[in-house]
């Protein structure tokens, strides 16, 4: 009988591992045999946004243990970032089926970055040595396995400690894993397919032309409100168009009316459309000098691709978002940050006037171009 050798990178217990489909290579004489050593858990399910960002701690928990296995648990709807990330070594569906492989498995380190009862219910069942982030207590309650993890809970709990906090998201996380943050980017890997959308996209503008991506979208989670209104797009587009620069309108399904109508009374910009791929909407994200954008999915890619940022903030605070090439604004009136999901008035994101956006873009661009 064969000797199977089941401590192997591409292992993959159920039927045969690539090299063996290649060239009906076996486990004993595989040149291609890479011993495990740490299997860690890491379960952040459900938002793109979240899920992305959280890729910068793939990288330092690759770079702390290089021989490790990483398996990440995911929803659905978030899979093909972990599955496009070539530093994750298996993605697992957050479903049934996936809790009762859980009570089974057994993990040397597990992190659970979701405060959601669902991942905390999962990360409590999971069998580790070492448990990091958040578990589902007796009582039905949140429970941090760690200290480390005590200030992203109270951050949720308390908007008075959310508002002084003065740590990025990815300063907190590597803090919660027992990682020393070094910079560590999220990492998004653009297809060649999605590339070359991209290319035959941009047909006609020429490599020196400067393009300035107006994201005018924030989705319809948990707050809609973060919005920036639609006439201060049309005025700064109308301010970019006027300095020589091309205008590149971005957005999502939702953003299909507010597009249009900035569509027809600008009638220079770049429409990329509501409707592209994730990895389409990316590529031609990726063609901008600068974007301007709120706090979301859009501005994540864009820190993952390098591409410098001007982003608003009202509703929300700025102080725990890394978008490492840029400028943040945050609204100036004392209300601002609110953390309230049904603020009507909208007067923080009002007070950001475009002249004030405008001049951002200028200095971001200034630097882009010193460095």
């Amino acid at each position: 009988m064969t000797e199977f050798k089941a401590d192997c990178r591409y292992f993959l217990g159920d039927k045969p591992c690539k090299f063996h489909k290649i060239d009906r290579r076996i486990c004993e004489n595989c040149k291609d045999y890479d011993k495990l050593k740490e299997r860690i858990l890491l379960i952040n399910l459900e938002f793109k946004g979240d899920v992305l960002r959280v890729t910068s701690l793939i990288k330092g928990l690759k770079k702390k243990y290089p021989n490790s296995h990483i398996t990440w648990a995911v929803e659905e709807n978030s899979k093909t970032i972990p599955e496009n990330n070539p530093l994750v070594d298996r993605v697992v569906i957050a479903d049934a089926e996936a809790a009762i492989r859980f009570m089974v498995e057994e993990f040397d380190i597990l992190i659970n970055l979701d405060k959601r009862s669902k991942a905390c219910a999962m990360a409590s069942l999971v069998k580790a040595g070492e448990k990091k982030g958040f578990g589902l207590g007796e009582d039905g309650n949140i429970l941090c396995f760690n200290k480390e993890a005590e200030l992203l809970y109270a951050m949720g709990l308390s908007d008075d400690i959310k508002k002084a906090n003065k740590k990025t998201y990815q300063e907190i996380i590597f803090e919660m894993a027992d990682l020393k943050y070094k910079g560590e980017k999220p990492d998004f890997k653009l297809s060649k397919e999605s590339l070359n959308f991209s290319k035959e996209f941009f047909k006609g503008i020429s490599e020196k032309d400067i393009v300035i991506g107006l994201n005018t979208g924030c989705g319809s989670g948990i707050f809609p409100n973060k919005k920036w209104l639609t006439e201060n797009f049309i005025e700064l587009a109308k301010m970019i168009d006027n300095a020589g620069m091309k205008v590149l309108l971005l957005g999502g399904p939702e953003e299909k009316e507010r597009n249009k109508k900035i569509a027809d009374e600008c009638n220079f910009v770049i429409d990329s459309g509501t409707d592209n791929t994730i990895e389409n909407f990316a590529a031609i994200l990726n063609r901008s000098n600068v974007m301007v954008t709120v706090d979301t999915l859009a501005m994540h890619i864009a820190t993952a691709l390098d591409v410098p940022l001007v982003v608003l903030f009202g509703v929300m605070v700025g102080n725990e978002i890394e978008i490492y090439k840029g400028e943040k604004i945050q609204s100036k009136l004392d209300c601002s940050p609110c953390f309230n999901k049904n603020c009507k008035t909208n007067k923080c994101m009002i007070s950001i006037k475009p002249e004030e956006v405008f001049d951002a873009i200028k200095r971001v661009l200034h630097e882009h171009e010193k460095n």
